[in-house]
């Protein structure tokens, strides 16, 4: 899998139009809310994500912190697939990214 090296300013990823955003979830049960920041790019029907803290989070999302997460609609024509892999390649060129074992 692919993760953000920890040397990386997370700032950079804005470079190559990430956007910050924060998620925070309000439960009515007894394990209360979770809140999550992620850097995410948005194709249509499809996303790369990289998700930064998570607090009080139990629900284990497909990706780590750090780790890059490419989520695609089921529906998903492939379109977008193409700029996905360009931009995971300018990434891994400005060297942001490090493969890691799972």
């Amino acid at each position: 899998m692919l993760k953000i090296k920890d040397s990386v300013d997370l700032k950079e990823l804005e470079k190559f139009g990430f956007l910050k955003h924060k998620r925070i979830d309000i439960r009515h049960d007894k394990k209360g809310s979770y809140e999550e920041e992620f850097y995410l790019k948005d194709y249509g029907d499809t996303i790369i994500e990289v998700c930064i803290s998570r607090i009080n989070s139990d629900w284990r999302h497909p990706n780590g912190l750090y780790e890059v997460h490419i989520g695609i609609d089921q529906e998903c024509s492939g379109g977008a697939l193409e700029y996905v892999i360009q931009d995971i390649y300018d990434l891994t060129q400005a060297r942001l990214l490090e493969k890691v074992e799972d």
